[in-house]
């Protein structure tokens, strides 16, 4: 359990989050409550909530990043929630004895207003949903009669204690994370090499869950360099070579998995190959305080007694060890990603709005609030609540938002209904439990929704049967107010204009592939300028990534509860990386090739027209699925590229190695492209056409 969630969170990062906004919405709600003495005209519950809710959206709608950025987020966001406490005191002031209708057309405004905001993308996107979810608290507060000026007084104390409190208390090191997360990360890649290697069952290099468990340390890595900044003053392996680390335990796990049984024995009684794999797991598992130096490779003189297949696989672990103890030499200080374009708000401003996506959320609201209206629903804001989350700029990921809602929210009620009557009469435990569910939802909230929103439900049941001393069968009403509420949102998303990602999934496939062919056939250049092509190819799948899983759910709404595309995923991702791979095995082997001149028992003559064929076979690989034909073949490529590895050769030579790791490079973005074009959805999306009919 543990480990699972240190999967979510290894660098305690959303931890540290989650309990500053504890800590914000306790003091907030404390204070609030502290000055309700003085102010016997407004009850001190409704002030406690608008104050600790608006620290609580400015720190959840503000991302995490260094503390000058956050205490930027934090403030404006802060400043909006307060702009709408303001306008709404002053609606409920001025409309008088009519506050009620007037102040639900203007939450339906708010909303439109805020949904429309989307089109513009970064903080404006978040600001418009915290504007759509503010303006609730505008209208539960604001009846029988206005408070006033203490709505903004309220929203401006809760945004200075969320400031104090996110930035000026201890937050967790981004170096000592950094370094935390990259220790883990080592572990895991000796063990993981441990089980590869020393294991004599062919079942032990299964991947499984322990490459999704590197893929999620990666990603961690990366988000700490985020944070760290371009002024790192350390050295760590950078996020670049941690990747090419686990690409080069992937080539040793798939050797191993295809050895036969005795090349398997073979290896594992040769008393060389041991120590070396034990020393290279040691120099993986433990930070080296100088350059490793190079691996016995003598443990490979006697692999001609193996089949060739067999000394094929053979090469291919020695070529990954070396790799593995390069890579381990190559610290540097971990670089952020590039920050972007800044938003530009002033260009284009109305063009850039989304009013699709502002109707679908006026309709939806107007729908939402009208149904529970009309069945007489005790909380009926609670329905358009759940449409203001659910809904989302793509019908896919509404589909994906409503389930992981109607699901979470039902788990969690349910698990507060069936604790209500042990703890009832414990109620500073139950508070306790609600308050501690709050670094749980934002431990949750980015990486699985479903278990955030159950959080949520536990939390609202529980804080509320506490404090209000409600029955506990009115919380029943929590579970369907969610499903009506989903299903409200979900469906105007299906049948109002609805937005599918059928069309975007095509373009940032095409593109992305096409990138990919660009990347492989671009001329060197300067160490800069890879980097920059490469975070492009990157930044590009992750886009893709993202798009195609509402395109899924669009497809096949039941993938919602099924993990079984994730593979595919990640073979959208790392095909950049083996593309990087494969350019710089190529540029060796040509380079070695090039150097004085070729001797037949080590580079065959046919060495450039080989490595041209390669490219050629792999570009049109990349050109069959985007014109979407089937797989190519060139049956004599294999020979002609295992004939290229003379008898002769020493196993153990570096033009060896290289040779088959292009090779293997070459193959592993064939077979990438293969998994996307067999896959049907995938393939779907990449082969539609421009045509409209196509994209519908």
């Amino acid at each position: 359990m543990c480990s699972g969630l240190l999967r979510y969170d290894p660098g305690a990062i959303r931890l540290a989050r989650g309990v500053d906004l504890m800590l914000t919405v306790i003091a907030a709600a404390m204070l609030a409550e502290w000055l309700g003495q003085f102010e016997t005209s407004v009850p001190a519950i409704p002030m406690a909530v608008l104050a600790g809710f608006a620290g609580a959206f400015a720190i959840l709608f503000t991302p995490v990043s260094t503390r000058s950025q956050e205490a930027a987020g934090i403030l404006r966001m802060g400043l909006i929630i307060t702009c709408v406490y303001a306008i709404g005191a002053l609606a409920g002031t001025l409309s008088g004895s009519s506050g009620p209708l007037v102040l639900e057309v203007l939450w339906i405004g708010a909303i439109a207003f805020g949904f429309a905001l989307d089109g513009l993308g970064g903080f404006w996107q978040r600001a418009g949903r915290v504007i759509a979810l503010s303006w609730l608290f505008v209208f539960i507060f604001n009846q029988p009669h206005s408070h006033g000026l203490w709505f903004p007084v309220m929203g401006a104390m809760g945004t200075a204690i969320a400031i104090c409190i996110r930035i000026f208390l201890w937050r967790p090191s981004p170096e000592r994370t950094y370094m935390r997360i990259e220790k883990a990360f080592r572990q895991a890649m000796a063990e993981q090499l441990e089980r590869i290697i020393l294991s004599g069952s062919v079942e032990a290099s299964a991947n499984g869950k322990s490459a999704a468990q590197l893929s999620s340390l990666r990603a961690e890595l990366q988000l700490s360099a985020d944070l760290i900044g371009q002024g790192a003053a350390f050295k760590r392996l950078p996020p670049e070579s941690v990747v090419m680390l686990q690409l080069a335990l992937e080539v040793v796990r798939d050797a191993a998995s295809q050895l036969t049984t005795a090349g398997r024995t073979w290896l594992l009684h040769n008393s060389g190959f041991r120590e070396t794999a034990l020393r290279l797991r040691d120099d993986i598992a433990h930070e080296q305080k100088s350059v490793p130096a190079p691996l016995d490779e003598d443990w490979m003189q006697d692999v001609g007694m193996l089949s060739r297949d067999d000394q094929f696989q053979v090469v291919r672990i020695a070529q990954a060890f070396r790799r593995l103890s390069l890579l381990l030499s190559k610290y540097a200080a971990p670089a952020a990603r590039s920050a972007g374009a800044p938003d530009e708000v002033a260009a284009g401003f109305w063009h850039r709005l989304s009013w699709r996506l502002a109707l679908q959320a006026a309709v939806a609201a107007s729908v939402g609030y009208g149904v529970a209206a009309f069945f007489d629903l005790n909380h009926a804001y609670w329905v358009t609540l759940t449409v203001i989350i659910v809904l989302n700029n793509s019908l896919g990921a509404t589909i994906r938002k409503s389930v992981q809602r109607t699901l979470g929210t039902a788990g969690g009620v349910l698990i507060a209904l069936a604790i209500d009557p042990l703890l009832s009469v414990y109620p500073d435990i139950m508070l306790t439990l609600a308050v501690l569910s709050i670094p749980a939802i934002i431990l949750f909230f980015d990486r699985n929704y479903a278990i955030a929103a159950g959080f949520i439900g536990f939390m609202v049941v529980i804080g509320l049967q506490t404090v209000l001393h409600l029955p506990v069968i009115e919380f029943w009403a929590r579970i369907y107010d969610t499903v009506i509420g989903a299903a409200v949102g979900l469906g105007v998303s299906w049948l109002l204009f609805p937005r599918r990602t059928g069309q975007s999934t095509h373009d940032l496939a095409t593109a992305y592939l096409s990138s990919c062919a660009h990347f492989l056939t671009r001329r060197d250049g300067t160490e800069g300028e890879e980097r920059a092509a490469y975070a492009s190819l990157n930044e590009t799948a992750s886009t893709l990534v993202s798009t195609a899983r509402s395109y899924r759910s669009e497809q096949a709404p039941w993938s919602c509860f099924l993990s079984s595309s994730n593979g595919l995923d990640v073979m959208v991702v790392v095909l950049a990386d083996y593309i990087v791979l494969y350019r710089e095995a190529r540029t060796t082997v040509l380079a070695e090739a090039g150097e004085g001149p070729l001797d037949p028992a080590i580079v065959s003559p046919q060495t450039l027209s080989n490595v041209a064929r390669m490219d050629k076979r792999v570009l049109a690989e990349f050109n069959a699925v985007l014109e979407g034909r089937e797989k190519q073949t060139d049956p004599a490529l294999a020979e002609a590229w295992m004939a290229a590895m003379p008898e002769t050769a020493t196993p153990g030579s570096r033009i060896m190695a290289d040779w088959v790791a292009m090779l293997y490079y070459a193959r592993k973005v064939v077979q990438c492209l293969d998994s996307l074009r067999q896959d049907g959805m995938w393939n779907k999306a990449v082969t539609l056409t421009g045509r409209p009919d196509a994209a519908a």
